[in-house]
């Protein structure tokens, strides 16, 4: 017979408590979830958090109260950890966390903008799988979680899965959807290797660290720039992803660049971002594809960090694996 069971996700918050913001998004996203068959369940600290509405100087929950949660989740039957909210300050659980034993339970991690930190130091310390894609509080979106939902259980469960643009996008929480502007195709090919990176600020922040993935296979980079620069968005994204390739065996092994969708606070054209390409010869024989939804906007589409990424900017597509799911 045919296991109907639903994934069980367990929420916590690495980052931000989920008393940022209004309490509507975060329920909705638990409602997106079981439309779309996965069952979510909040961490003791985290629940507590959200209901409450505790939130510390820095709009986070003590590191007690994170490891707890974690650990929590750990000796539940939840083999998938969603983040409910972006921020900052994960960076702090780097070093506490049992990476390995995570990893030899099947855990894949979710989540997105901060989560980086969480999602490549599991994969560089442990080749564990994560999932770069939505947290709850964007999953509970009004025009755009169904979409970042379907796309997060497709990702899940099955053993590959092709993103082509998406239908619809929104900037920010607080303005209206609008028609997908589509990807940009700023250098053409094709090219494979296992996925690395997500958010470009909190990427930058693990070089020189053991959190850092090693360049070491072939490897397809993807990068999303936040709404901390404002308008010096693409500046920073020039100097950072330079400073990102200069990494031992980076231009060796980095074979492609997946760019995400920048804000639109950023004031950031297709232009600026092809001369920023433009300038930076290591991409000329090598496919990039830009304005793709992994950026700081909704929906969302979901690349892992740790498993095989297809590239094909020709036919502005990506194919993404889940080895979780290989026969």
């Amino acid at each position: 017979m045919k296991n109907t069971k639903k994934p069980l996700i367990g929420v916590w918050a690495p980052s931000w408590s989920p008393a940022f913001g209004r309490r509507k998004p975060y329920a909705q996203g638990l409602k997106e979830l079981e439309k779309a068959a996965m069952q979510a369940v909040w961490a003791p600290a985290a629940k507590r958090a959200f209901i409450a509405r505790e939130r510390g100087v820095f709009d986070s929950l003590p590191l007690s109260d994170k490891m707890a949660d974690w650990n929590s989740l750990r000796q539940s039957d939840c083999k998938i950890i969603l983040s409910a909210i972006g921020g900052e300050n994960s960076y702090q659980l780097l070093d506490l966390i049992d990476w390995k034993a995570a990893a030899a339970d099947g855990v894949v991690l979710v989540g997105f903008s901060d989560f980086t930190a969480l999602g490549n130091a599991y994969y560089a310390l442990a080749g564990g799988l994560a999932w770069y894609g939505p947290n709850l509080r964007n999953l509970g979106d009004a025009d755009t979680g169904q979409i970042s939902a379907a796309n997060l259980a497709l990702a899940l469960q099955q053993e590959q899965t092709m993103w082509k643009s998406q239908p619809v996008y929104k900037d920010t929480f607080k303005t209206t959807s609008k028609k997908g502007a589509g990807w940009y195709v700023i250098r053409p090919g094709q090219a494979s290797g296992v996925g690395i990176g997500g958010n470009l600020g909190t990427f930058f922040l693990l070089q020189g660290t053991p959190y850092m993935p090693r360049f070491n296979q072939p490897a397809i980079l993807f990068l999303e720039e936040d709404d901390l620069p404002g308008k010096y968005a693409i500046r920073e994204f020039d100097r950072k992803l330079r400073s990102i390739l200069d990494q031992p065996g980076a231009k060796r092994w980095v074979k492609g660049l997946i760019i995400g969708r920048f804000l639109d606070s950023s004031k950031t054209t297709r232009r600026m971002i092809e001369q920023v390409v433009d300038g930076i010869p290591f991409f000329d024989e090598k496919p990039v594809l830009a304005n793709v939804e992994i950026g700081h906007g909704m929906p969302r589409i979901v690349l892992p960090i740790g498993e095989q990424i297809d590239l094909l900017a020709d036919n502005k597509a990506i194919v993404v694996y889940n080895r979780l799911r290989r026969k």
